[in-house]
């Protein structure tokens, strides 16, 4: 067993220690990784990858104790890595969610209720119609979403982010499908896109601008202060449109 692997082992064994209502399954879930590898790693016969490392030592270690884990294990990477996935909150890794989150009407029902103030029957009936109750119904039924005793449905685990880049993928481009063009020009919504060419220099200072961005949202719609019930949705997203030119020493930054 690698030690990347063994060290993780060993903040997966004192956080089901300390708290030992949670099971492994619950890990996975909260982490958005698949559970049979994360098993695998748990016995001592797995490797953690890069992004099941960083999605389970953010749910079972401190932030302190996380970043000390990406930075040991992953030094090149611990920076942004930290950045990003150390905001991250639960998530849930399934066959039966991801099938969910594959389609436009569950992942739009999904999103509403995964948020702070969730939603209701009502308003996803007002929204999307008798397709919206049935998606709400199986993922109700599902258990991947739950109704309170006021009424209000809401996701179980809390406020909800993907640690998996196709998950993430899917849902990102499902929740472009639903932008509302008719929000341009106000509070609601705004669009941006840019594609050029640039040096590797000013390639990092994007990359640097997109995460420190993200940072900044992510702590605005977690404070106190921005509790409200508008849900909204904000992504970012950066990508080389020709690898074929960048260098080694460039994709280790």
């Amino acid at each position: 067993m690698d030690a990347c692997s063994a060290a993780l082992k060993e903040h997966i064994d004192r956080y089901l220690v300390e708290k030992p209502h949670q099971s492994l399954r619950s890990i996975s879930l909260k982490a958005g990784v698949p559970y049979s590898p994360l098993w695998r790693i748990f016995q001592g016969k797995g490797t953690a990858e890069f992004g099941m490392a960083i999605a389970v030592i953010n749910v079972v270690a401190t932030a302190d104790d996380a970043a000390a884990f990406l930075k040991a294990h992953f030094p090149d990477k611990a920076k942004i890595a930290h950045q990003i996935y150390g905001q991250h909150r639960a998530g849930l890794s399934s066959d039966v969610f991801r099938e969910n989150l594959s389609r436009f009407v569950p992942n739009q029902v999904f999103s509403l209720a995964a948020t702070r103030a969730g939603t209701t029957e009502e308003r996803i009936a007002q929204i999307y119609g008798e397709k919206g109750s049935e998606a709400l119904a199986e993922l109700l039924e599902c258990e991947i979403l739950a109704r309170e005793p006021s009424g209000r449905v809401v996701f179980p685990l809390g406020n909800f982010s993907i640690g998996n880049p196709d998950d993430f993928l899917t849902h990102f481009s499902l929740k472009l499908q639903g932008f509302d063009v008719g929000l341009l020009g106000t509070p609601g919504a705004v669009l941006g896109s840019l594609t050029e060419t640039v040096n590797a220099v000013a390639l990092d200072a994007i990359k640097s601008a997109i995460v420190d961005a993200y940072s900044k949202v992510n702590q605005i719609v977690l404070s106190k202060e921005s509790e409200g019930g508008l849900p909204v949705f904000a992504g970012f997203a950066m990508c080389l449109l020709d690898k074929t030119e960048f260098s080694a020493d460039q994709e280790a930054k």
